[in-house]
């Protein structure tokens, strides 16, 4: 279930290097991966009922970025993680309005799409380590 990647103008803004229309494609099952990995979280898990904060931050961001780089309608993004339409439409609202005012949202955001960078030549986790180590122990 592979999609093209669409850039947006209204699209997340989080790095002046993120180019998504140098991405090639995206498919909801890599996004979900990437965001599982990021999270630290299993993937049956994130598309489990339980409603940790942990799996619902990751379902929230999965959610947000599918919307924002793929051409998935909202009913296909959702059935991947076992869920409706509607719950991703809030989703995406919940992560704009975090991004915002929530630093943190934000950040995680832009380490996932900076590590998609590499994460098709490597690690991901090894990927966020560096960004995370880029920002200094402050983080």
């Amino acid at each position: 279930m592979s999609k093209e990647i669409i850039a947006f103008n209204n699209a997340i803004d989080v790095s002046p290097m993120y180019n998504p229309l140098s991405k090639g494609n995206y498919s909801l099952d890599k996004i979900l991966e990437d965001v599982c990995d990021y999270y630290d979280v299993k993937m049956e898990y994130v598309k489990s009922k339980d409603r940790f904060q942990n799996l619902v931050n990751a379902r929230q961001v999965y959610c947000y970025l599918c919307r924002n780089y793929t051409v998935a309608s909202l009913s296909e993004i959702g059935n991947l993680i076992n869920r409706d339409h509607s719950t991703v439409v809030f989703s995406v609202r919940k992560v704009k309005d975090f991004i915002d005012v929530d630093k943190s949202t934000s950040r995680d955001i832009e380490f996932i799409v900076n590590s998609d960078k590499e994460v098709y030549r490597g690690d991901v986790k090894k990927v966020v380590k560096q960004i995370r180590d880029s920002y200094g122990k402050g983080y």
